[in-house]
């Protein structure tokens, strides 16, 4: 019998195996958005502004989204862990229609979200910017339904490499889609920051169709078939994923949206301050993609342990989980402390935005480990089923307590002095402070009563 230690060390190199690729994945993604950020701010300051503005919006509409298509990743995970490939392909092919029938809804949000910019008093040259690149999202729906589906089959196969490779493929063909429609090239006119958009809806769609095609032909998912007896939308079906799937986008929404909103509620400090903010959060998210990629690895593993009735492995994968995931913000720690005024400089020529930026920095260094071990507690969760509590621990620290109370050290107020942008990241790290918290207590509760049943009920679609 393997002692405690190699067996810490089996696991965590299972969860390694599936993570690595995902990471890179992820780092990828935040590349695009890097590169977007720099190649807008060359163009302008206020390009990068409104760019800025349209992330915000764009952000946490496909968090969301694809929070609502983990259901998907679990569920298809339970199933391979029970060697049930026949409900497998049912569960992923329901996810598929539930995507494409809800698909409209981000479009109609990101058509409509000047009516949120506008009431925030942007300038009218931000807005435009933010307006354009949003509307031009808005067209990539469809193919962010479909990519997202199809990138969480593979993940919940534990095969991860496709989505690696189609996401790197897309970080390096970012840059010249991007240098062709920000600057313009032979006959393309000029879009400036919203350029941006174009590059990545295009990319978007490019990334669907070769998932695609890899699902369907690589021997990895020779049992899976999906596109075999291709079974009709299933109202007890489409409910049960949306069951699982609506808490995890709501919450998914709930802590993007938190992100996004201190980029929004610090509008009225001017362009150069949002675009600090936003360089500070670019950085943060980089060094944030290590936890949520062992996070994701973590539903997998916790999955396959569930479903093939093992819940003593699942809570042990859980607990290595959170030990890997505070590596990463032990090294942002150090980077950001001694490099924060090299890494601003790489975005920006301006000296008052290298100074806020780097300012800015420091604060985020701080609020990396409660946001690693939240990650880490949400994914095993996610793992175990169990998204609506969790939903309301998040939302409660988040919009309870990090919202208003950054929003009162920014302008001052209720005993508060104002102090400026860095009081938003004040907020920040109490509410992630306390998400953290409530989520490992409730992963302790879940993980123990799951042992004391000595069975993992499973629910089939």
């Amino acid at each position: 019998m393997p002692n405690i230690r190699s067996r810490g060390l089996h696991e965590q190199y299972q969860l390694l195996q599936i993570a690595w690729p995902i990471l890179v994945s992820q780092l990828a993604q935040v590349g695009m958005s890097v590169t977007d950020t720099v190649m807008a701010g060359r163009f302008s300051a206020v390009d990068l502004a409104g760019v800025a503005l349209g992330a915000s919006v764009w952000v946490p509409i496909y968090v969301a989204f694809a929070g609502l298509l983990i259901a998907n990743t679990s569920l298809v995970a339970h199933a391979i862990g029970a060697n049930e490939p026949l409900r497998a392909r049912r569960t992923a092919q329901q996810a598929l229609w539930m995507a494409l029938l809800l698909c409209p809804l981000p479009l109609l949000l990101l058509y409509h979200a000047d009516y949120l910019l506008t009431s925030l008093g942007n300038t009218a040259a931000t807005q435009a910017i933010a307006d354009r690149y949003l509307d031009t999202l808005a067209l990539a729906a469809p193919a962010l339904a479909w990519y997202l589906c199809m990138r969480g089959i593979a993940e919940s196969h534990g095969f991860t490499r496709p989505v690696m490779l189609t996401s790197l493929a897309a970080l390096l063909l970012n840059v010249p889609l991007n240098a062709v429609f920000i600057y313009g090239y032979q006959g393309i006119a000029p879009q400036g920051g919203a350029g941006c958009a174009t590059a990545t809806a295009l990319l978007l769609l490019l990334q669907a169709v070769v998932l695609t095609a890899v699902i369907h032909r690589h021997p990895r998912f020779g049992r899976l078939r999906l596109f075999h007896h291709w079974s009709p939308p299933q109202i007890v079906s489409l409910r049960r994923l949306l069951a699982l799937g609506g808490p995890i986008a709501l919450t998914s929404f709930a802590e993007t949206a938190l992100f996004s909103a201190t980029t929004l509620l610090l509008a009225p400090l001017g362009a150069i301050t949002v675009a600090a903010n936003h360089i500070a959060m670019n950085i943060s998210v980089l060094f944030f993609m290590v936890p949520f990629s062992i996070s994701i690895a973590t539903t997998v593993r916790v999955g396959h342990h569930l479903g093939a009735a093992q819940p003593g492995r699942a809570r042990f994968a859980a607990a290595q989980a959170l030990r890997l995931g505070l590596i990463a913000p032990v090294m942002a720690f150090f980077v950001l402390v001694f490099g924060g005024e090299t890494i601003a400089a790489w975005y920006t020529e301006n000296q008052e935005l290298q100074f806020i930026a780097s300012g800015l920095l420091l604060w985020a260094a701080l609020f990396q480990f409660s946001d690693a071990l939240q990650a880490c507690s949400l994914g095993a969760l996610r793992g175990y089923r169990d998204t609506r509590i969790p939903f309301w621990l998040t939302l409660i620290a988040y919009w309870g307590v990090a919202v208003p109370l950054g929003y009162q050290l920014t302008y001052g107020g209720a005993g508060f002095a104002a102090r400026g942008v860095s009081g938003m990241w004040i907020g920040l790290i109490v509410g992630l402070t306390l998400a953290a918290a409530a989520l490992l207590w409730r992963l302790g509760r879940v993980s123990a009563a799951r042992i004391a049943a000595g069975s993992d009920p499973v629910t089939s679609l």
